[in-house]
């Protein structure tokens, strides 16, 4: 089973990078892997002025994480809706049960295009190319093993670069890893199931050429996180 699945036309190349050379997805991914990519999941004129709404009523903010104990600011912005705080980077979003409309529309949409449930959103705001997300895996406790991840694009296109986590015994060495690079346009769907945040991580890496706003909405099922035994 390849680890990338098109619904509908694919309007931008997907490849996946290996050294020697580029191919386009391979059958050497391994069944628990899936992503299933939407193009134009929405309308563009709908999802313009969804964009422009959101831009401008959303409680945009620069979140600090705490790295080998020195504070950063992350360079993007964002906001959480969902009754539970969430956890990342040493740092805590608050609850925030006040979803707006066009959010609360849009995580029924994607709730029924993708079968899951969501009772939480991360919203990341990338203001131009020089904002970016490094590689991670959405991997916190408050979302338990194998999460599905619904991620909607709106605004300018940005590539999500993924990587195979090397085995233990590699040292955590992704010289040699698989790669893949998912072209993310206005209104595209991506979802992640089930063991993609187990054994890949993904980043939006900076771009150094003009780039216009994007924001990358990311559903998901939080849990409380289990206290101290």
């Amino acid at each position: 089973m390849q680890l990338l699945e098109v619904v509908g036309e694919l309007a931008c190349p997907v490849r996946s990078a290996v050294p020697g050379g580029e191919r386009r997805g391979s059958s050497s991914f391994s069944s628990p892997h899936r992503l299933r990519l939407i193009p134009s999941f929405l309308p563009v004129s709908e999802a313009d002025w969804m964009l422009a709404q959101l831009l401008a009523d959303l409680p945009w903010k620069q979140k600090s994480n705490l790295l080998h104990g020195v504070s950063y600011e992350e360079p993007r912005l964002t906001c959480w809706f969902g009754e539970l705080p969430y956890t990342y980077s040493h740092s805590t979003l608050q609850p925030n049960t006040q979803w707006h409309p066009v959010l609360a529309e849009l995580r029924q949409r994607v709730e029924l295009a993708s079968g899951h449930s969501f009772n939480s959103l991360l919203c990341n705001l990338y203001r131009d190319g020089k904002d970016s997300i490094a590689w991670h895996s959405d991997s916190e406790p408050s979302l338990r093993p194998r999460p599905t991840i619904g991620s909607l694009s709106l605004g300018d296109t940005r590539n999500f670069e993924m990587r195979k986590q090397p085995a233990a015994e590699e040292d955590r060495d992704y010289t040699y890893a698989e790669r893949i690079r998912v072209p993310l346009s206005h209104g595209t769907l991506l979802l992640m199931e089930g063991a993609v945040q187990e054994d890949w991580q993904h980043q939006v890496p900076k771009e150094y050429h003009d780039r216009g706003p994007r924001i990358n909405l990311t559903f998901r099922m939080i849990y409380p996180e289990p206290g101290p035994r």
